[in-house]
């Protein structure tokens, strides 16, 4: 595996593209199949996972994307080695390792949604003890801190930091004793944009080391951003596994437009005319779905020369409609 390096500017979204077939080298990082997983309470029992199937090439990054409830946490948590796996297979690494054996436990970096930092000691204790249990030389300590920004900060008592910078610190923690795979539970959940696309730069720096990583997000822009493939959750089954692009491809090309109520009719008429999926919304603004982006301008030309609508943008489609779409086999 590579050496860590720290990655330069903030920068925006970008699409990082998938390895072809001949670059693919054939390893795997972790291989998901059929997986079932119920939770029992008193009298009830829900399932949170059905049928759940999934591999993650090694060196790739792969993102679980779904609303709330979708499972991936359990997901996580059960690659992970967290929960006991009930139904199904979960191998790791090119020698088909089961979750939660023993053999995995240095190899597998994990950032769960809730802190695992120690608030009252400072950065560098909690990073100097997480080299300790793993075994491996303190010098990572200062790797991992020039990785995360916070060398400077290393003496600070962790409950002084921000949440966002806490954030970076469980990262740090995550890679400290160098994992052949990372593995981030939303790992911008509720931090501010500064820290998030510095978090993204820290995912771009361990995938170009070599680091296989799975992560769980409900942002778009994350996925799109980090991404090589995606695989979508919804109600515990996986319903789509796709790259970032084929996701908004999936969902049609949006505009959106402002219009009197007078002339809703003739912008309906139009938009039928003109091959509109879908419209909706309602008055003054209105939604309008496309096949794609050359079919959407076109339109959006006509209707600004026609004068039905006082102002009209393109709009990427949201999480909701994605998800609709790919249910209904968009």
């Amino acid at each position: 595996m590579g050496s860590l390096t720290q990655a330069k500017g903030h920068g925006g979204a970008q699409f990082i593209r998938a390895p072809t077939a001949e670059e693919a080298t054939g390893r795997m990082a972790l291989r998901v199949e059929e997986v079932d997983h119920t939770f029992s309470k008193r009298h009830n029992t829900t399932r949170a996972l059905s049928g759940v199937s999934f591999t993650v090439s090694a060196g790739t990054v792969v993102g679980l994307l779904g609303p709330n409830g979708a499972g991936k946490t359990t997901v996580i948590e059960l690659v992970s080695g967290l929960r006991e796996l009930q139904s199904g297979s979960i191998m790791l690494f090119d020698e088909g390792l089961p979750a939660g054996d023993p053999g995995t436990r240095h190899r597998i970096g994990f950032l769960p949604q809730r802190s695992v930092l120690y608030e009252d000691v400072s950065v560098d204790d909690n990073l100097r003890f997480a080299a300790d249990v793993h075994r491996c030389p303190r010098e990572r300590v200062d790797e991992v801190l020039d990785l995360v920004g916070l060398v400077d900060r290393r003496r600070s008592l962790v409950s002084a930091l921000s949440g966002g910078m806490q954030r970076r610190v469980a990262i740090a923690r995550a890679l400290v004793h160098e994992p052949e795979l990372l593995v981030l539970d939303e790992p911008t959940l509720g931090v501010d944009s500064d820290n998030r696309h510095r978090i993204w730069q820290y995912v771009r720096a361990v995938r170009r080391s070599g680091v296989s990583v799975l992560l769980s997000s409900n942002y778009l822009d994350e996925v799109e951003a980090l991404c090589d493939h995606v695989v979508v959750l919804d109600s515990g089954r996986v319903v789509g596994h796709m790259r970032p692009d084929e996701l908004f491809r999936r969902a049609g090309w949006w505009l959106e437009a402002e219009c009197r109520d007078e002339d809703f009719p003739e912008l309906e008429r139009q938009c039928r005319q003109q091959g509109a999926l879908d419209l909706v919304g309602e008055q003054p603004t209105v939604r309008m779905r496309f096949a794609d982006a050359e079919q959407a301008r076109r339109s959006m030309g006509d209707l600004v020369r026609s004068g039905v609508v006082s102002s009209i943008r393109e709009r990427r489609p949201d999480l909701v409609e994605i998800f609709a779409a790919i249910r209904d086999g968009g």
